[in-house]
């Protein structure tokens, strides 16, 4: 028994041998595709974690004001009712102060902006009026009479 071996012929001037090793772009790519991917992740997370920070700090945030709300509105009813003419004189009687109410000429109800009634009584407000060259005149009058208290 022989072995046939075939006749082949080779053309070694066709045969290449690479020595270089390039770099192979599917991997770069891949690589490249992956640390995109990585850092977009990583910065999704980390947006999340500022966004619920922040939407707690804002419940906190809303959870002061409506509570800041309701005390002020809560004052704003006990200073309307310390303004209530029967608790001031209940008081009044409580503290046996001795009060009792004006004379007729005691109290003095001015104008200072002709014949409108006057409805800022802020102190700039007022300051104002009272400084005006209108009333000066005015003011100088009342300064100098003398109100009799009984």
């Amino acid at each position: 028994m022989s072995v046939k071996t075939p006749h082949r012929r080779y053309r070694y001037q066709h045969l290449e041998v690479k020595t270089e090793h390039k770099p192979n772009i599917a991997f770069l790519r891949l690589g490249f595709v992956l640390l995109i991917g990585m850092v977009a992740g990583i910065s999704y997370i980390w947006l999340q974690h500022a966004t619920d920070r922040l939407n707690r700090v804002l419940q906190v945030k809303r959870h002061d004001y409506s509570v800041g709300t309701k005390e002020m509105e809560n004052q704003r009813m006990e200073l309307e009712s310390y303004k209530n003419p029967h608790y001031i004189t209940s008081k009044v009687v409580k503290m046996q102060m001795g009060l009792r109410p004006p004379l007729p000429g005691q109290v003095r109800r001015l104008s200072l902006e002709g014949n409108a009634r006057r409805t800022d009584y802020s102190i700039d407000g007022l300051s104002t009026a009272l400084l005006s060259q209108e009333n000066l005149a005015q003011q100088e009058k009342i300064i100098t009479e003398e109100v009799a208290y009984p």
